[in-house]
């Protein structure tokens, strides 16, 4: 039995096949998001969604404002970034070829702060990455003695 590509078969049909790609876990929700056209003839494709980076993290802060520097990386252009702070949106940037770097500012509360940062390029390709800090309070935090 041989299989025709879909165009030989029905000349309208598309000569690629639409696919999604979601990678997802049940305690983190949707890590990943790629759509993908697998062209019939074979050809490799080769797609890498944007890369997240903290450029500081800390793993504790004083429960006040807070910086957070965030750089993003994409081999073509990005679309957008955006920031939540315990599923409140705290920033949002827009897209730029190959890189965005963006200061998040945000209150930290005390005790564990989610910061997740979304980033999706030209392609439709997402990614998220998470990152947690805990909110000192600050009746907590040692001030130097007089």
């Amino acid at each position: 039995m041989t299989i025709s590509p879909a165009a030989s078969v029905w000349p309208e049909a598309s000569e690629v096949l639409p696919l999604r790609l979601e990678v997802e876990a049940p305690a983190l929700g949707r890590l990943a998001l790629w759509p993908l056209d697998l062209p019939l003839d074979g050809t490799p494709v080769a797609l890498r969604a944007p890369r997240v980076e903290a450029l500081a993290h800390p793993a504790s802060y004083p429960a006040m404002k807070m910086s957070f520097p965030i750089a993003v990386r994409d081999e073509g252009t990005l679309d957008h970034v955006v920031v939540y702070q315990n599923g409140e949106k705290v920033a949002w940037a827009a897209g730029a070829p190959g890189q965005v770097t963006l200061n998040a500012e945000m209150l930290l509360e005390p005790g564990a702060n989610r910061i997740l940062v979304v980033a999706e390029d030209d392609q439709g390709l997402q990614t998220s990455e998470q990152f947690v800090v805990r909110g000192v309070p600050t009746d907590a935090v040692a001030s130097p003695d007089p």
